[in-house]
């Protein structure tokens, strides 16, 4: 029964290819212009995971740029062209498309690196609803991240948090302060909630002085990351950073959710989307792969003095 099964499958998408090639529309949105070896990521996922499928999706792109009214112009647009599937690539491009709905019977697929679940988008993880499902780069690892940054300058009384207090994090730098207060560790807070904010959140650190930061991925943070690890580095400060994109532009250590764990999550998503139907009813999963990566092309990376232990650790050295 099984290779039955299999085979109307197969012979089902045979003859959506030869009767409309490509058989299926998949409408991807961002807020930031996406690189496109991210969109390729999510592409070779997708033909590793269901090749005939694959081979049957046509795509088109739009970008915000942060322009949050370019942004809702194109979430109406898209919803108005009813592709197969709606995919965002951000929290903020999706929740644009399910305000801008009149109903839901475009499907979505996003990938949020926030709480998707605190900020308001699904029902539950386990049951999303509203046709929309996806997967999240986010876990609370506030904590996690004093955990890292301070084994590897274990000389450091003072750390910095760079967040955005604005956000709900379902008490994750709560937890962050407990642990640090708990190995005798202040941790100060430093919230930026707009891009024209950077030069006085680096004014800040430069007046404050702490001993290392951890920069949490937020979306100022993504948008602003060259101009805020260059002034991180003119202060020569270590710095943790939650995302590979801090260290592929120069930050000297990362420690978030494996990259490509993510676009193998996002292609299981569409994939079942695409075959079944009921995107509300696919959970939304969560990270459970980390990598820690340090960067000593950094600038001032061979000063640090990096423990032995935290090297030992890392799962790539960037040399």
């Amino acid at each position: 029964m099984r290779r039955a099964f299999l085979a109307s499958i197969t012979l089902g998408l045979t003859r959506l290819s030869t009767a409309a090639n490509p058989a299926f529309y998949i409408a991807c949105l961002s807020t930031p212009t996406v690189d496109p070896k991210v969109a390729n990521a999510f592409r070779h996922a997708l033909a590793a995971l269901d090749p005939n499928l694959a081979q049957l999706v046509r795509y088109s792109e739009d970008y915000a740029n942060f322009d949050i009214e370019l942004l809702r112009r194109h979430a109406s647009m898209l919803n108005r062209r009813k592709p197969d599937i709606i995919l965002c690539f951000d929290f903020d491009s999706a929740a644009a498309v399910v305000a801008a709905r009149t109903s839901n019977a475009v499907p979505i697929v996003f990938r949020a690196h926030d709480d998707p679940l605190g900020r308001g988008l699904i029902e539950n993880y386990a049951r999303p609803g509203r046709n929309l499902t996806g997967i999240t780069t986010y876990r609370c690892i506030d904590d996690k991240l004093v955990e890292v940054i301070r084994d590897a300058v274990p000389t450091v009384r003072r750390i910095g948090f760079i967040h955005n207090a604005e956000i709900a994090d379902a008490g994750c730098n709560a937890r962050a302060r407990a642990y640090a207060s708990g190995r005798d560790i202040s941790l100060l807070d430093f919230s930026v909630s707009h891009a024209a904010h950077m030069p006085t959140l680096l004014n800040r650190i430069a007046t404050q002085r702490p001993q290392a930061l951890i920069v949490a991925a937020t979306a100022v943070t993504w948008l602003m990351r060259k101009e805020l690890i260059a002034g991180i580095d003119a202060l020569a400060i270590p710095a943790l950073y939650e995302g590979q994109v801090f260290v592929d532009d120069g930050g000297l250590m990362q420690f978030s959710a494996l990259q490509d764990d993510a676009f193998d999550r996002m292609a299981r998503a569409v994939s079942h989307v695409l075959r079944h139907g009921r995107a509300g009813e696919f959970p939304v999963s969560q990270p459970t792969q980390f990598e820690l990566v340090i960067n000593l092309k950094a600038r001032h990376a061979r000063h640090y003095q990096l423990s032995a232990q935290t090297l030992r650790r890392a799962d790539r050295i960037l040399e």
